[in-house]
């Protein structure tokens, strides 16, 4: 997966602070169904800034060839108090 900000009505990929490896080499998800993904990025991207974000995320069927990309947005907030 990739992270991305947004500035300016333009999208820009949040370089990471450090490289791993990912043990998930697949998932099998359930055909119409809703999925919920939760990641920990902090250990690739560090702390992010209040901004708006989006995470952009790989797939393809069983046997596919063809990559297709899911994106969701999301807000980092300040903090209170």
């Amino acid at each position: 997966f990739e992270i991305h900000y947004k500035s300016n009505d333009a999208w820009y990929r949040v370089p990471y602070q450090a490289w791993f490896g990912f043990h998930d080499i697949a998932w099998t998800l359930p055909a119409y169904e809703a999925v919920h993904v939760k990641k920990n990025w902090q250990s690739m991207y560090g702390e992010l800034p209040v901004g708006t974000y989006r995470i952009v995320m790989s797939v393809s069927g069983c046997g596919e060839t063809e990559i297709h990309y899911l994106a969701d947005e999301f807000e980092i907030m300040p903090s209170e108090g």
